[in-house]
């Protein structure tokens, strides 16, 4: 925009030098000048060429003003544009580089039994694990469920532990009783689910497993390690996957056993109607 508006100015400028100029020379010229056409035309070519240096420094001079403009914007449009941010997983990603060794390795093989044990994948497992653990797998993982949701409160318990050791104002220690408290919270809801069905039982840890994380993502920054929730977020998508797993399957089962019991009460209705018409 600003170089169109500089490029008329430039022209308004060049129309004017040569209008003043051609009056110039038909001044001088006289009354010979408009008697005379082709002597006019000759006067007006005249008066170009010789603003042709003119015109020649004015373009050489607009071009060199106006590269550094354009560069100047361009500067300034690069600085107004935010840098790009990573992405979630990305953030994510670099977090979870940042874990030790061995709680890594411990966290992860934790959440295999949450998978190897939902009955849709522990009936394809009769080769590696007794018959015992096959047929029984979801009450195992309904239980081993419960343990581990027990584990995530008992973290709270030792950082609170931990930070009480050194309490040296009113505000630590009452960030510790605070975490005293909600560390046995998660055990509370969970033991309950010990004497479930494991139908139900799954269904229940499967919502309790996310919302410990969410509530450990509320506590990150009160004391617990920065890689802490890097670490939980695969592990929690794994067990929770592995309890929808067994919910989901007994949910089917139910269905089929409601629906043969349905089947069977109208066999048994369609049977006594025809006793009774006989």
């Amino acid at each position: 925009m600003r170089v169109t508006l500089k490029g008329i100015e430039l022209l308004a400028i060049l129309g004017k030098q040569v209008a003043a100029q051609a009056a110039f020379g038909c001044q001088a010229s006289g009354a010979a000048a408009s008697s005379n056409l082709p002597q006019r035309g000759v006067l007006l070519q005249q008066h170009l060429w010789s603003a042709r240096p003119w015109l020649s420094s004015s373009i050489r001079a607009f071009a060199a003003s106006a590269k550094p403009v354009g560069a100047a914007q361009t500067a300034a449009q690069a600085a107004k544009k935010p840098a790009a941010s990573p992405g979630s997983f990305s953030r994510w990603w670099q977090a979870f580089q940042q874990v030790p060794t061995v709680p890594k390795f411990l966290g992860l093989t934790g959440a295999i039994p949450f998978i190897a044990l939902a009955p849709p994948v522990c009936k394809h497992l009769t080769s590696v694990l007794p018959a015992e653990v096959v047929d029984n797998c979801a009450m195992i993982q309904v239980c081993y469920g419960v343990t581990i949701v027990s584990f995530l409160g008992a973290v709270h318990w030792g950082v609170a532990m931990s930070s009480s050791l050194g309490m040296a104002s009113a505000q630590a220690a009452q960030m510790a009783n605070e975490a005293f408290i909600y560390s046995v919270l998660p055990s509370l809801a969970a033991w309950p689910v010990a004497l479930m069905e494991p139908g139900a039982g799954s269904m229940v840890l499967a919502m309790l497993l996310p919302a410990c994380y969410l509530a450990d993502f509320a506590r990150r920054n009160k004391g617990l390690p920065q890689w802490y929730m890097a670490l939980r977020v695969p592990l929690t998508l794994a067990a929770t996957f592995g309890m929808l797993l067994t919910a989901t399957r007994h949910v089917h089962l139910e269905f089929d056993r409601a629906k043969q019991i349905a089947d069977q009460a109208a066999a048994s209705k369609a049977a006594a109607d025809a006793s009774a018409g006989k």
